[in-house]
This record gives C-alpha cells, structure tokens and sequence, in this order.
C-alpha cells in the first residue's frame, strides 16, 4: 500500500514538474513576444521618421527607391498615422509582413494592388494592416465619427513622376469579394460612395481606396474612398 501511494506520489511530483516547467516556457515565450513587438514598435518610429525626413529634402522618391525598388510612392493624411512609404510587388501578400526594406516585420507594409499600374489608374487601390496598437491603416477605424472624419480630409501622394492631392470622400465598410470595390477592372466609384456610411462631395477624376481589415478573420473590410488630383 505505501508502496502504491509513494508511486503516486511521485507521478505526480513529475506532472506538477512538467507543468511548472511547461508554465515557465510559455512565459518565457510570451515575454520574448512582447519584448521582440515592443522594439519593433520603437524601431518602425525611428525609420518612419527617418523616411519623412529622406522624402522631405527634396520631395522625392529617388533616395528611397535606392533602399528598395519596390518603393512607389509616399502617402501621408495629415494629422494621422497614416504616413508611410506604398511599395508593390508580383502579388498582394509580399508585404504583408514585410517592411520597407524586404525584412520581416509584424506590422507589415502599406502596398499598391499588384493589378494596378503604379498609380497611372483611375482606380488604384492600397492595402495596410489595422494593427490594435495603432499605426499602418488603423485610424481608417476612426472615420466612422462625423467629427473625425470632418477633420482629417485632406493628404497628399508622393509618386515618382507626380504628386498628388489627395481629399477624403467616403468612408465604408464592405466586403473583401466585392467585385465592385476590389476588382481594379469592374470597380465602380457610384457603388462605393453610394454604399459608403459617411460622405463628401465629390469630383470625377483620379481614385485610390485605402482598405484595411474590420478585425482578424472578418471578411469585411474598412476603406476610405479618396479623390487624387495632380499637384505638379
């Protein structure tokens, strides 16, 4: 009998040390995590400012492309976080969990829908995550206020050729098989404003759609409707 019970005993010592030791790692895991996403938060700050201030001595790309051709151009709207350098490649899942320079990064990269011609579309459309931290496309979320979206119209779209202006003209939550928004050949701008949740007054001319996810594996998708026109 207490041959049997110091048996147990001993098992259990081993399962109460195996989960103690397995508790350890998944702390150790998650610390690791938390510290690895912390420092790329503190370096994605650095390079952004970085990158403002390549893009702002001479209002140019040339610099920026020398880092990584897939660069295409800067977007930034003012007084939010959106602010960042649009790069494109062969497919629209390359950049999702890259940076700027080809790098894996968490956060990933704002990117041009591989369909389109480089911004020489009337329909161009750019892709970023909504990271709950902030950064990338996450302040699309705030324009479902009134108020917000009243105060953050207005932008601008650096290219390598062109810049552009860029206003702010509707702001909609569709889904992400919505031929008529993600479908650079059958998008259709009546459908996207009509169906869009806040409004502005708009003009025919150049389009870009900044889309970005309602939530992880939702299909539904944020975007802001913009008018492009040229500034130089």
């Amino acid at each position: 009998m207490k041959k049997c019970i110091l048996i147990l005993l001993l098992f259990l010592y081993k399962v109460l040390n195996y989960l103690l030791t397995f508790s350890l790692l998944i702390i150790i895991i998650i610390s690791t995590y938390a510290l690895y996403d912390s420092y790329q938060i503190y370096e994605s700050v650095k390079i952004e400012e970085y990158l403002e201030e390549v893009i702002e001595e001479d209002n140019s790309l040339d610099k920026l492309i020398k880092i990584n051709k897939d660069i295409i151009g800067w977007i930034k709207i003012d007084d939010t976080s959106i602010n960042y350098p649009v790069l494109k490649s062969n497919d629209n899942k390359e950049y999702l969990n890259k940076n700027y320079k080809g790098e894996y990064s968490f956060s990933g990269s704002l990117f041009l829908d591989y369909r389109n011609n480089n911004f020489k579309d009337e329909y161009s459309i750019i892709y970023g995550h909504n990271l709950y931290r902030g950064g990338m496309l996450s302040d699309i979320s705030k324009y479902k206020k009134k108020k917000y979206f009243n105060k953050h119209l207005n932008g601008v779209l650096i290219t390598k050729d062109i810049t552009y202006k860029m206003k702010v003209i509707s702001y909609g939550i569709f889904n992400s098989n919505d031929d008529y928004v993600y479908n650079t050949k059958k998008y259709n701008i009546k459908y996207i404003y009509n169906k869009s949740i806040i409004k502005n007054k708009y003009n025919k001319t150049k389009y870009l759609l900044l889309s970005t996810c309602k939530s992880a594996h939702n299909p539904s998708r944020l975007v802001l409707l913009i008018e492009l026109k040229s500034s130089s």
